[in-house]
């Protein structure tokens, strides 16, 4: 009797780790935390003093106790399957030191700093993660200028960049397949700013997305990107690559954003007379309460209100 309790008790096992391996094949519901605008910071004796207290002022300093409170709480009381984080998830890449040469070992720091968590944590890129700091004539300075360095250090460092900053991945819910778009929007330091073009994709990476998008007739595509669309995007004669890829394709359902630090949402006209949905949640470095949980299921998107699990949005899929 005892051997037979023993090899129900491997076969409970087995089972176990075949459902974990195949949770979202089998399960009627995916459960995403989103999270954005981190600005950790991870290092900060050796920058310039004045960076420092720069950073200070901003209230930044309480990003890193942010992130560990969130982790450590939400994902389990909240049963989700995985987090995503939408960009600005350092508050710069690098930043003068004292000793007036550039830090640019911030993603490894964030890198190791993740690491410890078991859950799946997806990124995306946000401007922030391409930032350089300088002090120069009294006042910060703040450029891209090294935005090609920062991305190899991305792509080095970080696992789920390890072909590129941007990338797809697919989930399968109770027969609804979802296509979980994650674009690298980050760059954006012109002058002058061109006001519809903003967000700014390079054609390379339009024509990549295009091509997820015409992938399958089938799937449902959800974009996750750092800058969100404005208003000025979707007027009659602007250009912008994002949207006009975007609203072309009706199986596009929903764009997940920060940025701006500010929980909302909104629609734009899509083709055939559907609504392309934007989601925008509050930076956490503002307050660890600026989370939402978004749960899909075979035929509609939920969509949480900010800090609890409680619906505020429902993306139907048909």
């Amino acid at each position: 009797m005892r051997k037979l309790r023993t090899k129900l008790k491997i076969v409970t096992l087995l089972l176990g780790l075949l459902w974990n391996v195949n949770v979202f094949g089998q399960a009627d519901t995916l459960s995403v935390l989103h999270i954005t605008d981190l600005h950790l910071l991870l290092k900060d004796n050796e920058y310039m003093p004045e960076i420092k207290q720069n950073r200070e002022n901003k209230g930044y300093l309480k990003a890193v106790g942010n992130l560990n409170e969130f982790l450590k709480t939400v994902p389990k009381q909240t049963e989700s399957d995985l987090v995503v984080a939408t960009g600005d998830l350092i508050d710069f890449y690098n930043a003068e030191g004292t000793d007036g040469n550039m830090q640019p070992d911030h993603v490894k720091l964030f890198s190791r700093f993740i690491k410890s968590y078991k859950k799946p944590l997806l990124l995306t890129l946000g401007n922030h993660d391409m930032f350089s700091y300088r002090w120069q004539n009294d006042k910060m300075k703040v450029d891209q200028l090294d935005a090609g360095e920062a991305r190899a250090a991305w792509i080095k460092d970080t696992p789920c960049f390890k072909d590129g900053t941007y990338y797809s991945k697919i989930y399968e819910v109770d027969g609804t397949s979802y296509r979980f778009i994650f674009l690298d929007n980050s760059f954006y330091w012109y002058e002058p700013k061109p006001k519809n073009e903003i967000p700014y994709m390079s054609k390379a990476q339009l024509y990549w997305l295009k091509n997820e998008l015409e992938e399958s007739d089938d799937d449902v595509e959800i974009v996750f990107m750092h800058i969100p669309l404005t208003e000025e995007a979707a007027e009659e004669g602007a250009e912008n690559g994002i949207y006009e890829v975007l609203a072309r394709h009706p199986s596009c359902k929903l764009i997940l954003s920060g940025h701006k630090h500010q929980n909302t949402y909104r629609e734009y006209p899509a083709a055939g007379d559907n609504k392309l949905i934007q989601v925008e949640t509050g930076a956490l470095v503002r307050n660890v309460e600026n989370w939402r949980l978004i749960r899909f299921t075979k035929d509609n998107i939920l969509v949480s209100s900010p800090g609890v699990t409680r619906t505020e949005l429902v993306v139907p899929l048909k």
